[in-house]
C-alpha cells in the first residue's frame, strides 16, 4: 500500500463555504466521516474535494481548459452581492514528505530545511496531530468563469499569519525570476515541495446505487453507483498475469465478507461472462441474482465490491448505511478498516458510522446559510454533533447481547476467550458488533434487576429493559467450596433462570482465580519486576490480586496483569471454556450466526 501522503482537505469560497476561516476535515488515516444534519453541505464538500484534487496536473497548477468550477459553485450570497473573492483549497500534507522534497537537498539545503521545519511547526500550519502541515492556495474564484487563467498560488496570508522572518528571495529554486518579490518567491518554494505527482485518486460513489452493465465495458470506469460493476468484477475473477496474487487476495477478502454478512461460511459471488449477472450461492440455494436478495445484502455487496476493484484511492461513499441494519453497518466499517489499499470519506446521519472504533468524525454545520467543517477531537465535540444530529443515547445501542461485567478486568478475559473460542470454531464474534460488555461494578449489583416482569421496584435498574440478550457474570467471592453466595447473587441467578437469560457465577472467588498460576507470577514479574510478591497465587477461594507487594502498600493493576497475561495467552482453568462455549452459543443465537 502506498504511503499516505494527502492527510486532509479544506475549502473556502466554494457554494456555502466561505467566510472568514477555511473548512477543513482530516489529518485522516483511514476512514474520515464527514457528519450533520442534511442539507449542511457534506456532498457539496466531497464534491469540492474531487474537482480539486482531479484538476490539477503534476506541476501544481490547473490548466484553463481543465478549471472544473463554474458560475454555479460561487457562494450565492457573494455573487448577489458581487464579490469576487478567489477559491481556498487546503491540504494537509504529510510533514516529512514536504521536508524531504528533493528541491531542498542542493546547497544551502539543509538551512532551508531548517526554517521550513519551524516555519511547518506553527500555527495555522500544523495539524492537530503534529504530523501534517496545512497548506492553503488560491485559485481563480468560480464566479468569474474559465476564460481566466487559473494559476494555483500558496497563499502568502498564511505566511505572514506565522510570524517567522525568512529570507524568501534566497530559498527560492529561481531567485532572479522573482525580483524580490517574496510572494512570488513564497509561491514557488511551496509549489516546489508538493509532491504533486502523489495526488490520489478519488472514486464517488453515490446514495443511489444499483448494479448496472456498462455499454463501453473496455473503458476504465469509476463505479460511482454500481455502473460497471459486472464489468469491473470479472477483471477480478479473471486477473492479468502480474496482477493475479493482488487480486486474488481482494477477491478472498471480498467473497470472506461476504460469507460473514450472510452468516454462511459456504456463501459465494458468481459473474457470468454471457449475461454479466452478479449471482449469490448460499448453502441452502442454488446461485440467486443479486437484486432477488434482500436490499440490505445486495447494497452491502455492491459497495464491498466496489472497494475490492479499486486499489490505492480514496473512495468516497455516500450514506452507506442505507438499508441497514446498525449491525451491518459495523461490519461494514470493519471491511472499511482492515481493506490494506484504499482510504474512504463517508458522509452520514449514522450515529453506528460516527461512534465506530477508529475512524476520524468532522462535523459539518451550517449557520445563517453558511457552511462550516471542523474536525473532532475528544468525546465532547462527539456529543455536540449527536446532539445536532438528534441523536438519543438509545440509539446508539448496536450490539444484539450484552454481557454485565464487574470491572473492566472482568471484559478483558472475557474478550481473550471469546475470541479463543471463535478462533477455535472459525467463527467472528466481534465486541460493539455481536455483544458489548458492560460493567456494573460487584457492589452495584444490588441496584439491578434481572427478570423480566414488569413491577419492577423504582429503586432497582431493569436489564431486561436495556437488552433482552444479556449474561450476568459474578465474582463468587466463595471462601471455600461449602461457602454460601450471598443473598443479591442468589436473586440475580433466580431472575435469570425465570426469564431465560444466562448468569455466571465464578469457579473461583474472582475471574483471577481462572489464570493459571505460572502465569499469573509471569504477568506480575513482567509487569512490575522492581517489586517483590510473597502472597499466593494458586488457591482457588483467595482473590490471587488482593496483597500488596513486600515493603509497601501498592496492590497489582488488574487490567495491566489481565492485559499481560492474555497477550501471553493461556488455557483458563476450571468450567472457564465451558462457561464461554455456554455464552458464545447465546450470542451467535442473537445475532444469527450459524454455529458448526
Amino acid at each position: 500500500m502506498r504511503r499516505n501522503i494527502f492527510l486532509g482537505f479544506g475549502c473556502s469560497g466554494y457554494r456555502s463555504f466561505f467566510g472568514s476561516e477555511d473548512s477543513r476535515f482530516g489529518p485522516f488515516d483511514k476512514v474520515q466521516v464527514l457528519a450533520g444534519q442534511n442539507n449542511c453541505g457534506k456532498s457539496s464538500l466531497v464534491d469540492f474535494v474531487i474537482k480539486a484534487m482531479t484538476s490539477i496536473d503534476q506541476r501544481g497548477e490547473i490548466a484553463r481548459n481543465r478549471y472544473p468550477f463554474t458560475r454555479e459553485d460561487a457562494p450565492l450570497l457573494l455573487k448577489s452581492a458581487g464579490a469576487n473573492d478567489p477559491l481556498t483549497i487546503s491540504l494537509c500534507i504529510d510533514r516529512s514528505v514536504l521536508l524531504e522534497s528533493s528541491s531542498l537537498k542542493r546547497p544551502s539545503g539543509d538551512k532551508r530545511m531548517a526554517e521550513l521545519s519551524e516555519l511547518f511547526s506553527r500555527p495555522p500550519y500544523i495539524s492537530n496531530d503534529g504530523d501534517g502541515v496545512w497548506l492553503d492556495f488560491l485559485t481563480a474564484s468560480p464566479a468569474a468563469g474559465s476564460s481566466l487563467v487559473n494559476d494555483l498560488i500558496a497563499s502568502f496570508s498564511q505566511y505572514k499569519s506565522a510570524g517567522l522572518s525568512m529570507d524568501l528571495n534566497r530559498c527560492s529554486l529561481d531567485p532572479l525570476q522573482h525580483g524580490g518579490d517574496d510572494e512570488s518567491c513564497y509561491a514557488d518554494i511551496i509549489r516546489s515541495i508538493v509532491p504533486w505527482g502523489n495526488i490520489p485518486r478519488f472514486v464517488k460513489v453515490d446514495a443511489i446505487r444499483s448494479v448496472e452493465d456498462d455499454d463501453f465495458p473496455d473503458r476504465d470506469v469509476d463505479l460511482c453507483s454500481g455502473r460497471g460493476l459486472p464489468t469491473a468484477l470479472l477483471r477480478l475473477f479473471n486477473p492479468e498475469r502480474s496482477n493475479h496474487a493482488r487480486a486474488e487476495a481482494r477477491l478472498n477478502k471480498l467473497q470472506g465478507f461476504v460469507r460473514d454478512v450472510m452468516n454462511d461460511p459456504r456463501a459465494s459471488l458468481l459473474v457470468s461472462h454471457e449475461s454479466h449477472e452478479i449471482s449469490l450461492k448460499t448453502s441452502d440455494a442454488d446461485y440467486l441474482p443479486l437484486e432477488s436478495l434482500g436490499t440490505g445484502v445486495t447494497e452491502l455487496v455492491i459497495l464491498a465490491s466496489i472497494i475490492a476493484c479499486n486499489d490505492n484511492s480514496i473512495i468516497c461513499i455516500e450514506e452507506p448505511e442505507i438499508h441497514l441494519h446498525p449491525a451491518l453497518q459495523a461490519r461494514f466499517m470493519k471491511y472499511l478498516l482492515e481493506d490494506d489499499s484504499n482510504r474512504f470519506i463517508i458522509t452520514t446521519h449514522s450515529p453506528t458510522v460516527i461512534n465506530y472504533p477508529g475512524v476520524q468524525v468532522a462535523h459539518v454545520s451550517k449557520t445563517n446559510g453558511v457552511s462550516g467543517c471542523r474536525q473532532l477531537d475528544g468525546l465532547g465535540c462527539a456529543r455536540d454533533l449527536l446532539d445536532d444530529l438528534g441523536v438519543k443515547a438509545s440509539d446508539l445501542l448496536q450490539a444484539n447481547f450484552v454481557v454485565w461485567v464487574e470491572g473492566p478486568s472482568d471484559r478483558v478475559y472475557l474478550n481473550y476467550w471469546i475470541k479463543r473460542w471463535s478462533d477455535e470454531h472459525n467463527i467472528s464474534l466481534e465486541e460493539g458488533i455481536h455483544y458489548s460488555a458492560m460493567i456494573y461494578g460487584g457492589k452495584l449489583l444490588n441496584a439491578l434487576d434481572a427478570s423480566a416482569g414488569e413491577d419492577i421496584p423504582a429503586e432497582l435498574i431493569s436489564l431486561f429493559r436495556i437488552n433482552t440478550h444479556f449474561c450476568v457474570l459474578m465474582d463468587s467471592d466463595k471462601k471455600s467450596s461449602h461457602s454460601r453466595l450471598n443473598s443479591t447473587k442468589r436473586r440475580i441467578i433466580d431472575e435469570c433462570t425465570q426469564n431465560g437469560a444466562m448468569s455466571w457465577v465464578t469457579w473461583g472467588a474472582t475471574i483471577e482465580n481462572y489464570v493459571p498460576e505460572d502465569v499469573l507470577a509471569a504477568s506480575i514479574e513482567k509487569c512490575y519486576s522492581g517489586k517483590k510478591w510473597e502472597h499466593p497465587l494458586g488457591d482457588r477461594f483467595i482473590c490471587p490480586l488482593s496483597f500488596t507487594f513486600k515493603g509497601g502498600k501498592t496492590h497489582p493493576d488488574k487490567i495491566r496483569i489481565a492485559r499481560t497475561a492474555c497477550g501471553a495467552g493461556f488455557s483458563p482453568l476450571g468450567d472457564a471454556m465451558k462457561r464461554v462455549a455456554e455464552l458464545c452459543d447465546l450470542i451467535c443465537a442473537a445475532n444469527d450466526v450459524e454455529t458448526q
